[in-house]
């Protein structure tokens, strides 16, 4: 289940602005907040100090030593309800944590409309923890959560090999055997991403071969898990010959088991269902590498590849690559 924005504890009244000091405690930076309101404003800061087991914290005192979140809200000073963006704050980072709308619904503040809520790491894009949508009754919306591993800015990127280089025969569309093939991928479970290494080229012009690339790493970089993974892209080469004759060939990747059976045993006329994570229709590029972030962790992938060409047999070389980001 999503997380919820906390509940409201502690008021904090607006007073007039005031010079801004160094940031030095949970307390001042609150000071801060009230201060560039100026006293006419028709709104105030109502701000909540969380411990490390998000529990709020009552006590200023306490707040002083053991607030690890703070969850801002700008009220209406006559109505008392929530005006635009609530905010969630890391302490002492004072990276952002949480963003979404809160709601009046049935006497009780809910959360509303899109909410994401982000790792404590810069930069905050690469670091999305969860994305989800609620309805106006406060529930999550079916389809609509996404959820992200941690990107540690202090840890490498790893590739391993999820598939080291598999090579299959397809027939062509009026040759006896079968023109498509499904390709079963188990990924770890820490997969921040994967890439997809593929080829396919007539018969005669024969196989590619790739470098392996498992155990390379890299450090950290600006942009996080996509940038690593088109780094990782941008340098993994290919052995052999462009192909100089065109191929006609279909592909996607899907998490779907089923659908991908279905798609087989239709003789490739079921177009990739909506649990496919990207569809490559005729005409495509019969020869790339593609880096792909995952929206949230998953196990467990299925290739799907036909061999689109009236008379003539293909081989297609596929290898894939997962990136983690194992840490000490």
């Amino acid at each position: 289940m999503a997380q919820r924005p906390v509940k409201r504890v502690v008021s904090v009244p607006t007073k007039a602005k005031a010079p801004v000091r160094p940031v030095a405690t949970p307390l001042s930076w609150a000071a801060q907040q009230r201060h560039a309101v100026p006293p006419t404003a028709s709104l105030y800061w109502e701000l909540t100090y969380f411990d490390a087991t998000n529990q709020p914290i009552t006590d200023s005192l306490i707040a002083l030593t053991d607030t690890k979140l703070i969850q801002c809200i700008r009220r209406d000073k006559s109505t008392q309800a929530p005006v635009g963006l609530t905010r969630q704050v890391y302490w002492p980072s004072l990276r952002s944590a949480a963003e979404g709308k809160l709601g009046l619904v049935a006497g009780e503040e809910k959360p509303v409309g899109p909410w994401t809520f982000w790792y404590d790491h810069a930069p905050s894009v690469s670091n999305k923890r969860l994305q989800v949508a609620y309805d106006a009754e406060g529930q999550a919306i079916a389809g609509t959560l996404q959820q992200w591993p941690e990107a540690q800015p202090s840890c490498k990127y790893v590739l391993e090999n999820v598939l080291p280089m598999a090579t299959s025969k397809l027939t062509c569309q009026f040759c006896p055997g079968t023109s498509r093939a499904i390709f079963p991928l188990d990924l770890p479970a820490d997969a921040l991403g994967i890439i997809f290494k593929f080829d396919i080229r007539d018969e005669a012009e024969g196989v590619v071969s790739f470098q392996n690339v498992a155990g390379v790493a890299v450090a950290f970089t600006v942009g996080g898990p996509m940038a690593a993974l088109s780094s990782y892209a941008n340098a993994w080469r290919s052995t052999g010959a462009t192909p100089t004759i065109s191929t006609k060939c279909t592909y996607f990747l899907t998490t779907d088991k089923e659908a991908a059976q279905q798609w087989y045993a239709s003789k490739g006329t079921i177009l990739p269902a909506a649990t496919a994570i990207f569809y490559a229709p005729e005409g495509n590029f019969t020869n790339e590498t593609r880096p792909l972030p995952l929206p949230s962790p998953l196990r467990n992938l299925y290739l799907c590849v036909q061999n689109n060409n009236v008379h003539t047999d293909a081989l297609a070389t596929i290898s894939i690559a997962a990136m983690r980001q194992p840490c000490p």
